[in-house]
């Protein structure tokens, strides 16, 4: 039994790639960088006796995907949850934003989710079992005008999330919306604000360890998590 986590090397992915570990699971870990992934695997090894087997993918490009895709499949085990976790954020308005902005997020926010489930869904449909959670973001529910292209993404994939519960829910497999609001990642680098004003990535990982420890006949739709003093 396997956990795939993509971009797992940093934030929220690390704190997911440790909190499963350290339950004992296995995990298939995905990031661009292969040095980040070796140095990651062997931490994990060491503190927790897990086979992780890495894939070094460029989530913004199809064809990697596809490789991606192959190359878990080729793996033949059993897959007990996909954690689509990877992203990107542009902070701009929709008059400042780079041209590219849009298309840039949505690869990487949206459509490498969609692919990467929809490429694995059959082995999912095979085991009539397994947890699909898509991080989401506290922006496809207050909309963040100062970073569009990036809100427009978040929408879309708990969209995308939203019509993927309803279609597998028999059949099943679980679907969870991750809703996190300002956490305390490499994309605040640099802030003065004191951490205890920010969620922590390893909050992020525990909500969606118990959501994932959930009965067979209970399902987690969404969770929300934000910090205490609202998000920033």
């Amino acid at each position: 039994m396997s956990i795939i986590i993509t971009g797992s090397t940093k934030g929220i992915g690390n704190a997911l790639a440790h909190q499963f570990a350290a339950e004992g699971h296995n995990l298939i870990t995905i990031a661009r960088s292969q040095s980040d992934l070796d140095f990651q695997s062997k931490q994990l090894y060491e503190a927790y006796g897990v086979q992780v087997n890495c894939i070094a993918a460029d989530l913004a490009d199809e064809t990697s995907i596809q490789f991606l895709i192959s190359s878990i499949l080729a793996l033949k085990k059993p897959i007990d949850a996909l954690i689509n976790n990877a992203g990107s954020y542009i902070a701009a308005d929709v008059h400042s934003e780079p041209d590219n902005a849009l298309s840039q997020m949505l690869a990487i926010n949206l459509i490498s989710a969609v692919n990467i489930t929809k490429g694995l869904l059959p082995l999912f449909l095979e085991q009539r079992y397994g947890h699909i959670f898509n991080m989401c973001s506290v922006a496809n529910i207050t909309p963040i005008p100062a970073a569009i292209s990036y809100t427009v993404s978040k929408y879309a994939l708990y969209g995308f999330t939203k019509c993927l519960r309803e279609d597998l829910m028999t059949k099943g497999i679980k679907v969870t919306a991750v809703i996190p609001g300002s956490t305390l990642t490499a994309s605040w680098e640099g802030t003065t604000l004191p951490a205890e004003r920010f969620i922590q990535p390893e909050d992020v990982a525990s909500a969606i360890y118990n959501a994932y420890s959930l009965s067979s006949g209970a399902c987690m739709d969404e969770i929300i998590i934000r910090p205490q003093l609202g998000t920033l």
